[in-house]
């Protein structure tokens, strides 16, 4: 599996390459079960990046928008420190309002949708960000040593503008279907997506994703389902210790909280995880990052209904903060996003949303892209290197473990890498060579990991 691009010079030619999944079986002369890691990567980095922004905008989301412009100037100067300074961009905004199936539920924020469409800021307001020239931000290389943009100022203003989409969207949430909807040949997105660009997904909500697939989800009140409320999105969707048999409507904490992979009315995660990683030829191509509610403790309560006379069950909030102006946010526990997130092993970050500030979000996020072309190994491998690695031009050429004795290159050896210093190991396998190798070479490699 290829999982990312980089050349380097070191001495010679070095090419530093990383492990991300698990190879092949154990060789018969192991007297143990041992687990090994795999990779395949080309010497070039690549130098485009598509990212795609899912916001959440029900009515509880203007202050999360906020803080989102807000803290944006640390994802584009983390992206301004890859290899080869920031990438040829294209980024866009989506919006969570899928509507409700064409159901009808008495809430006029849920009669229509945004259909993944790519957002020029808050459509209800008129904001329209871009005025030429599509509806994502364009920033890309214009080979005179400039950038080509199809906004004014600079890109955390560009991107603050079209991130303001307000907070008139349904309250049934669909994260997961406005991204699909945005990225499976929307023909209103036209031209975002690049076959060979690296791509991003980050979702900023305060509410675990809704995708729902049977329209009767959204239908009228009755003991199945419950009051025509996002209750049914935690109650259908999820399953806790205390299993289906148990009413996830009394009120109490609950344990173990998981996807049930057996429900029916709404899409299943592995879905988007499958389609995402589908989009690439390699899925390592792919990273996605959460912003969103804590996944635990997980909680229900009551609350009485506007106008009602009898307490209904409600998600108690899984975190809370103060805003910059003083007041509390909540979000609900993020059960079905961090399983999305945790379909893309090594290729995911996770943070709160409960914050004031999303910088260190952004930080780890412009990390986790910086490492789509510096690789490191993501697990310990075992010591002295125990690897087997090839170059592929067309042929495949075995490559001996470089020996300070006799150094026949190439050949390749292990380091201690600075760049890797925000992995668990710190260490990346170096290629040496007398010369530069040809465009599209691939390095292959399997370890043992211990």
């Amino acid at each position: 599996m290829r999982v990312a691009r980089h050349a380097g010079v070191r001495l010679a030619l070095a090419l530093i390459v990383a492990v991300a999944a698990c190879g092949p079986p154990p060789r018969a002369s192991d007297a143990r079960v041992v687990a090994h890691e795999t990779l395949d990567v080309t010497i070039a980095p690549n130098p485009q990046l598509d990212v795609l922004f899912v916001i959440d905008n029900s009515g509880s989301m203007l202050e999360e928008q906020q803080t989102l412009a807000r803290s944006f100037s640390a994802f584009a100067d983390a992206l301004g420190q890859l290899p080869g300074g920031l990438p040829d961009l294209h980024l866009g905004v989506v919006s969570s309002d899928m509507g409700t199936l064409d159901i009808p539920t008495g809430d006029p924020a849920c009669s229509d949708s945004d259909q993944g469409h790519l957002l020029k800021g808050d459509p209800d307001l008129g904001n329209q960000c871009l005025q030429v020239n599509g509806n994502y931000l364009v920033d890309i290389d214009d080979g005179a040593g400039g950038r080509a943009t199809n906004f004014t100022g600079t890109l955390a203003d560009a991107f603050g503008c079209i991130a303001a989409i307000g907070k008139n969207g349904c309250g049934f949430e669909q994260h997961l279907a406005s991204m699909k909807a945005a990225l499976d040949d929307n023909p209103v997105n036209t031209d975002f997506l690049r076959s060979g660009a690296l791509l991003a997904v980050v979702v900023i909500a305060d509410e675990d994703d809704c995708s729902a697939a049977d329209p009767a989800f959204f239908g009228a009140e009755t003991l199945e389902l419950g009051p025509i409320d996002s209750f049914r999105c935690f109650e259908k969707a999820v399953a806790c210790n205390e299993g289906r048999d148990v009413d996830l409507r009394v009120a109490g904490i609950k344990t173990g909280c998981h996807v049930d992979e057996t429900q029916t009315y709404l899409h299943h995660v592995a879905e988007y995880v499958d389609f995402l990683r589908g989009l690439k030829s390699d899925p390592a191509d792919v990273v996605v990052v959460g912003i969103t509610g804590d996944p635990e403790p997980v909680e229900v309560g009551t609350r009485m209904p506007m106008g009602g006379t009898m307490p209904r069950a409600d998600l108690v909030p899984s975190c809370a903060y103060t805003t910059i102006d003083g007041a509390t946010n909540t979000a609900d526990p993020a059960i079905r996003l961090r399983t999305f997130l945790d379909g893309f092993p090594h290729r995911n970050a996770a943070s709160t949303v409960c914050a004031a500030d999303y910088t260190s979000a952004f930080v780890r996020a412009g990390a986790l892209i910086r490492r789509m072309n510096e690789p490191c190994f993501e697990e310990a491998i075992a010591q002295p290197a125990d690897c087997d690695v090839a170059l592929i031009t067309g042929t495949t050429t075995p490559l001996a473990q470089c020996d300070a004795a006799i150094m026949s290159r190439p050949c390749w050896h292990v380091v201690t890498d600075p760049r890797c210093a925000d992995t668990p190991t710190g260490l990346a396998i170096v290629v040496e060579s007398d010369a530069p190798l040809p465009p599209e070479t691939h390095v292959h490699a399997t370890c043992r990991i211990e």
